[in-house]
């Protein structure tokens, strides 16, 4: 898959060809509220099909694989690139994932073989679903930070189809805001490109660091919607889920 496909919506307004990637907010400011147009490679049909989209199919990605994207989109913001997977992330990647602070509050990835399988999967939910978690790279030095993006919930809860915005980053970029810069480009595909109509994020009770981010992100605590999570083992600290919502009329009204 290649990268750079979105032009840059200022650009495309005036009719400058397809250069250049997307421009999300800087740092603190919010999302400017502009929607991204469709490429040359999303179809008139397409597209209104993904205008018509119902609430729940838009709130579970279903509409996504209508965009018909023929790349994974390049994202920047000031400081920060979300990019493709290429083979060179899966070394720092796999370093990452075995740094115990790192996965505290995380699924384990205890072998390389799992830290490719889970890159792999992301890949494969890139090209059926239209989205997925992005390498975040530093943008001055092309450092390998983490990743964040949107996933599609797979298993059933009360709160399902959703789709979740997470992240994980590499230590060194901890307490500089990255996570939030890259969440926040991530929220604002999520609304202005896919059209979704909601957006979730969970995490133990204890991580109470990536709980700080939701709440920068305007994410809504939602107690009532707290679960045990199917996928991990009863007996574990990780089990219980803290929820987080944001719909997109409380981002599209943030956003202003």
């Amino acid at each position: 898959m290649s990268e750079g496909c979105v032009a840059d919506p200022v650009a495309r307004a005036k009719g400058r060809g397809r250069e250049g990637a997307i421009r999300s907010p800087s740092p603190g400011r919010g999302a400017t509220g502009r929607s991204y147009q469709p490429t040359d490679r999303l179809t008139q049909a397409d597209a209104a099909v993904n205008r018509r989209g119902g609430r729940a199919g838009r709130a579970a990605g279903d509409a996504a694989p209508q965009l018909a994207w023929a790349c994974i989109m390049t994202i920047q913001t000031d400081r920060l690139t979300l990019r493709a997977w290429r083979d060179e992330d899966r070394a720092p990647f796999a370093a990452m994932s075995a740094d115990p602070d790192v996965m505290r509050y995380l699924r384990a990835l205890p072998t390389r073989q799992a830290c490719d399988q889970w890159i792999d999967f992301q890949i494969k939910h890139f090209a059926e679903h239209g989205f997925g978690f992005w390498v975040v790279e530093d943008r001055a030095t092309g450092a390998f930070l983490g990743a964040t993006g949107l996933f599609k919930v797979f298993f059933d809860a009360p709160f399902t189809p959703a789709v979740e915005i997470g992240w994980r980053l590499a230590r060194a970029a901890w307490g500089r805001g990255i996570a939030t810069e890259a969440a926040r480009a991530s929220l604002a595909f999520g609304f202005d490109t896919l059209g979704l109509d909601e957006i979730i994020a969970y995490a133990a009770p204890a991580n109470q660091a990536s709980q700080n981010v939701m709440r920068k992100l305007g994410m809504i605590r939602d107690e009532a919607s707290d679960f045990d999570h199917p996928r991990v083992e009863a007996d574990s600290p990780l089990r219980r889920q803290a929820m987080y919502r944001l719909p997109r009329a409380v981002w599209a009204n943030a956003s202003r």
